[in-house]
């Protein structure tokens, strides 16, 4: 992970930000911020998964927007935000539902799928 934060953080140059194109941006970013992530580095990987998000946006990235969302969700729970990590998750399932014939989306749904299940099961036995 520090050999993987050393290479992203040496990509993520202003030169990059300025010229680069958006959807490589978004990629350096969603790595950086899931090695950071991934450390435990919650505060500082925030940044690089909001940057990503919006950027994955912009270039209509949709399975990467929906990974991203997840990996800020998990965030979001971290910084006791439980309704914006739900949201997220929620938007990230619905992402990938409109894409039922990739691989990499099936998993992701059933990922986030199981992970907001746990959320709203917990929320619920709280009320």
């Amino acid at each position: 992970l520090v050999k993987a934060e050393a290479a992203f953080r040496e990509a993520d140059t202003p030169a990059m930000r300025r010229s680069g194109p958006v959807y490589l941006q978004s990629l350096t970013e969603m790595n950086l911020g899931n090695v950071l992530l991934n450390q435990g580095r919650f505060e500082e990987s925030r940044p690089y998964l909001l940057k990503c998000v919006a950027g994955f946006r912009r270039a209509n990235a949709q399975i990467m927007l929906a990974n991203s969302l997840e990996c800020l969700a998990e965030t979001s729970i971290e910084f006791g935000d439980r309704d914006e990590a739900i949201h997220q998750y929620e938007e990230a399932l619905t992402i990938v539902a409109a894409i039922p014939h990739d691989d990499f989306a099936n998993r992701l749904a059933k990922r986030v799928r199981k992970t907001l299940d746990g959320l709203t099961l917990s929320a619920d036995q709280q009320n």
